[in-house]
């Protein structure tokens, strides 16, 4: 019976690791490296490459995009050995004398080698991450950009429309409004508008306009016109009036010190009655000047089953200082995607994480857990517990009528 018993604890705990989140073996950081053009700037970047499982391997680096010939690497290899979890590169950056306005992307690539026995010839690739360089080419006099993001709802309810306006020109803009029209198929059906602002010589500011979605559940099409200092400006893209499909139920990070991986962990509500394809999230946190100073994306599940499903990524914070950063979740399945603007608060030992509809917000050391996470981790334990008990009680019985049998004459089989 003790045999039994032990066997049947060991399974149990190996459920339990292999259901348990494991850190992608290799990792870059900064995720990203934002700059200004200056002519003929030269400037030198040093990333890390981590190792986060400590193991032995090599590191190819390569680099592609715009900039691809601007840009020397200090060596186009890194080989670690066992427990060694981080080395550093530089690459050096030399702009030329003019660039046309606009921006850059440059993507500075890490690649795990999977290599033969035979003589070390690199024969695929198990493993990449990406480093990217974005440089932004002013135009001369006043130019602004416009995003829209879309928070969908349910029918009757507020639908917020999220408009960040960018100045990429060196001038300053005086008065530049956003206007939101909202079409079903052909035919408009509302419009929003939203207060004027102005906008300082690269400046980043983003506009929040709502929209009563009084209409029937559908797809629908926003048209957003940003209108500055006589120019204009325009984006458009498709929302749901309806349930949302996929739902962020909140975010949280535990176990966290500034300078080490932070571990993002989302818990998403699939309300669909099927499964959803391709469902990633991609985490982007801004600087105070508005570039990005980390992007950070999840694994791609390739099915997400209806209900409730735990999904995570991960930010090497080593070169984070401590402070508030407005952040953008982005959440992708299938041909749709779904944003949400966040603020996270970064402290010696926790990650508040403020969302613009409550989501999560849950401290480092263990962490907060909400009632509902609590009841479920009872109700499993007391399901575990339950089957273990049931498992003794029938060895017991066998055991019991064996001892049994065996006082009629029957051999007594010992367990």
């Amino acid at each position: 019976m003790k045999n039994k018993l032990c066997l049947a604890i060991g399974i149990l705990l190996v459920m339990m690791l292999i259901v348990m989140p494991k850190i992608s073996a290799l990792g870059i950081s900064p995720g990203a490296t934002t700059m200004q053009f200056e002519p003929g700037l030269e400037k030198n970047v040093t990333l890390d490459v981590i190792n986060s499982e400590g193991k032995e391997m090599q590191v190819l680096l390569v680099v592609e995009g715009k900039l691809r010939e601007y840009i020397t690497l200090d060596t186009d290899s890194l080989n670690f050995s066992q427990n060694e979890k981080r080395k550093s590169f530089t690459y050096t950056l030399k702009l030329p004398g003019s660039l046309s306005p606009g921006k850059y992307i440059t993507d500075i690539i890490a690649i795990e080698s999977a290599e033969s026995k035979k003589g070390g010839t690199v024969v695929g690739v198990s493993l990449s991450v990406v480093s990217k360089l974005e440089v932004y080419s002013p135009y001369p006099d006043k130019y602004a950009e416009i995003d829209l993001e879309i928070i969908e709802a349910p029918q009757n309810e507020t639908i917020r429309f999220f408009a960040p306006v960018i100045n990429r020109g060196q001038k300053e803009i005086s008065n530049a409004k956003v206007t939101i029209d909202i079409y079903s198929k052909d035919k408009k059906i509302g419009s929003v508008e939203s207060e004027q602002v102005s906008l300082k010589a690269l400046e980043r500011k983003e506009l929040i306009l709502s929209w009563l979605a009084d209409a029937p559940q559908g797809k629908y099409k926003a048209i957003a016109k940003l209108e500055y200092d006589g120019q204009t400006a325009e984006i458009e893209k498709e929302f749901n009036v309806g349930e949302m499909v996929l739902d962020i139920v909140y975010i949280y990070v535990k176990d966290f010190q500034l300078g080490g991986i932070a571990q993002f962990n989302i818990l998403l509500d699939n309300k669909w009655d099927s499964e959803l394809k391709g469902v990633y999230f991609n985490m982007l946190v801004y600087n105070k000047e508005g570039g990005v100073l980390a992007e950070f994306k999840s694994p791609t599940k390739e099915s997400l089953p209806t209900g409730r499903t735990e999904m995570s990524s991960y930010w090497d914070t080593e070169k984070v200082k401590a402070g508030s950063y407005d952040a953008k979740l982005e959440l992708r399945y299938g041909d749709r995607k779904t944003e949400r603007n966040l603020e996270l608060t970064v402290e010696e030992n926790e990650i508040i994480i403020k969302g613009i509809a409550g989501y999560a917000v849950v401290k480092g050391e263990g962490g907060y857990i909400t009632k509902k996470t609590f009841a479920i981790i009872i109700v499993v334990l007391l399901l575990i517990i339950g089957i273990l008990l049931f498992v003794i009680k029938v060895i017991v019985k066998k055991k019991s009528e064996k001892v049994k049998k065996g006082g009629k004459g029957v051999e007594i089989v010992k367990t």
